[in-house]
């Protein structure tokens, strides 16, 4: 983007707004774990996942629209390809296309289990490297050990959340917390929204496991009480997850963004990613009022 003229501010936000669709486009780490802590289908979750997450994409390309037509010097125009250039380099990753879509679509159209995708997408890549002459004894050692690492990290991570949800069960904090709001009387919507702050405010000073991880046993009850589902909870926490990556003070992405730019001082980036923080928060608003965002996708595949 440097090479084309962008504005750093453009550039450094949109590689931090875009760097949070990892947790929510499938397969997610995160929704995986909060499937295993709330007890909910992870196939479930992944299928919700699909439409918040594509339009949770949809909102940051128009952002960058907006911000192009507003400004065009933050991003001159530049020479274009030609289809038949666009359709030659897309070709090169037509494999991994493919992949991804017969892992993400078998688990929705419920042809597997989440399992069972993970070993057809791991049989899948491997058959890819071979293809493509990538496939030695290195790599392989390569890919176990990091397998091996992350794995034992979640399942560290997984056995902290049980053990503090069991905690937090015993203490009788999630009942005193749920009497409290429903003490005040609020509807649907208003509770989902006090919630929202509840985890945004969180989300500006914790990592994302760790939110998750804290406030899955004590709200999802409440959640629950005002009619809502846990899958819906999910994606909603995830949603907040991912803002909590991009919103000050923390904001793990931009720190990274700051390591890796080092002559991008942290002030541009935050002013860069402002735009994308208040299309998340439009985003968020809108998975509360239209939870079918999230449920519409499950029902209509009988998930």
């Amino acid at each position: 983007m440097r090479k084309r003229g962008y504005s750093d501010a453009l550039a450094t936000g949109t590689v931090a707004a875009g760097g949070t669709l990892g947790q929510m486009i499938p397969p997610s780490g995160a929704l995986i774990v909060f499937g295993i802590i709330a007890e909910q289908s992870i196939g479930k979750l992944f299928t919700a996942a699909i439409v918040p997450g594509l339009t949770q994409a949809l909102f940051y390309c128009a952002v960058i629209w907006i911000a192009v037509r507003l400004r065009p010097h933050v991003a001159p125009a530049s020479d274009r390809a030609s289809w038949a250039e666009r359709w030659h380099a897309l070709g090169k990753i037509a494999d991994m296309i493919v992949l991804i879509a017969l892992v993400i679509g078998g688990i929705a159209l419920g042809w597997f289990s989440p399992s069972e995708a993970a070993s057809i997408g791991a049989a899948g890549a491997l058959a890819i490297a071979a293809w493509r002459k990538r496939l030695n004894r290195a790599m392989l050692m390569q890919a176990f050990d990091e397998t091996l690492r992350t794995s034992g990290l979640i399942l560290m991570v997984i056995i902290g959340a049980l053990v503090f949800s069991v905690f937090v069960s015993v203490t009788g904090l999630t009942d005193a917390i749920g009497a409290w709001v429903t003490g005040l009387g609020l509807g649907t919507v208003p509770t989902l929204i006090l919630v929202a702050l509840i985890l945004l405010l969180l989300g500006s000073v914790l990592d994302g496991l760790a939110l998750m991880l804290l406030t899955t046993p004590i709200l999802l009850p409440v959640v629950e009480g005002v009619g809502m589902s846990a899958i819906w909870f999910g994606i909603f926490l995830c949603r907040a997850m991912e803002i909590g990556f991009v919103h000050p003070p923390v904001g793990m992405n931009l720190f990274v963004i700051q390591g890796v730019a080092k002559d991008v001082s942290i002030n541009r980036i935050f002013k860069g990613v402002l735009p994308f923080l208040a299309s998340d928060l439009l985003h968020l608003l809108i998975l509360i009022l239209f939870p079918a965002l999230a449920l519409g996708l499950p029902e209509l595949l009988g998930n």
